[in-house]
């Protein structure tokens, strides 16, 4: 009986090894064997946001159009709620129009002139019709903001950010 109570612990530490053993991954018995850990592919290109300069894309935005970049600016002119513009930090001078599509009020109502945005998001092409795709975004039936005539014509086709995020770098006080 002394016997039988040993083999009956030893088979339940047996058994009990086992069972922790069951959850262990394979040895690696080659090249063929499968990883033990998965990780997952990175984005795909056209989603990784590639930090650019302003002028880099007014100079040549064919290169630009339908990626996605990081761009560091200033803010020139706040055009419309999810409307603005930002201009090169060093020069000033090469300018980028910037749609908000997801909440622009709150995005634009913090904005003011002279504060320093990074802004991530998609180029694309300014045209006729485009504010009129985020009808809803900007929270009204039919078109999309409005903007003042001498601003939509100055912003015709050439290039603009349709933006997914914007941080604050600097925030000036109005």
């Amino acid at each position: 009986s002394r016997t039988g109570i040993s083999g009956l612990a030893v088979l339940l530490v047996i058994s009990a090894g086992l069972v922790m053993l069951g959850g262990c991954p394979p040895e690696n018995n080659g090249p063929d064997q499968a990883p033990v850990a998965y990780v997952p592919p990175g984005p795909a290109a056209s989603r990784v946001f590639q930090p650019v300069r302003i002028g880099m894309i007014e100079g040549s935005p064919g290169d630009w159009m339908g990626r996605s970049v990081v761009v560091n600016g200033v803010v020139s002119v706040v055009e419309e709620p999810g409307v603005f513009v930002i201009n090169d930090i060093d020069t000033r001078t090469n300018q980028l129009m910037v749609i908000v599509p997801r909440n622009p009020q709150l995005i634009t109502s913090r904005l003011n002139t002279n504060d320093v945005v990074q802004v991530s998001g998609t180029v694309e092409l300014f045209t006729a019709g485009m504010l009129n795709t985020y009808s809803t975004a900007f929270a009204v039936d039919t078109d999309g903001p409005r903007v003042t005539p001498d601003f939509y014509m100055q912003y015709l086709n050439r290039p603009a950010l349709v933006a997914t995020t914007v941080d604050w770098l600097t925030y000036t006080r109005p």
